[in-house]
């Protein structure tokens, strides 16, 4: 499945993402050197039960790197994309390598 990006100005930068299915949110992060497309294939079997929403992190994807690209700014990042976006309550799956974003959105 192919979908068309969608962009989401974040405090001044924008944030690609793709969004799909129905249900309950379910954010899924991808590992480095990857981007949201990494994901389809377990997206696809999981926009059957929820609403799929892949983030291209600063730096990979159609998401050009922050001007200071660290896990904090990227974590605040992602907590003001989805401020912005209301998505409301969801559920977060990630890949270990992007762990630390999670905990840090959990924690924050």
């Amino acid at each position: 499945m192919s979908l068309p990006r969608n962009f989401l100005d974040v405090d001044g930068h924008l944030w690609a993402y793709l969004e799909f299915g129905q249900g309950e949110p379910l954010v899924m992060l991808h590992g480095m050197l990857t981007n949201a497309d990494f994901l389809m294939p377990i997206a696809n079997a999981l926009s059957l039960k929820f609403r799929v929403i892949l983030i291209d992190l600063p730096g990979f994807g159609f998401t050009n790197a922050l001007s200071k690209n660290d896990y904090k700014n990227i974590t605040r990042g992602i907590i003001n994309f989805f401020e912005k976006n209301q998505f409301g309550t969801g559920q977060f799956l990630w890949g270990f390598i992007r762990s630390g974003l999670a905990f840090g959105i959990s924690c924050d």
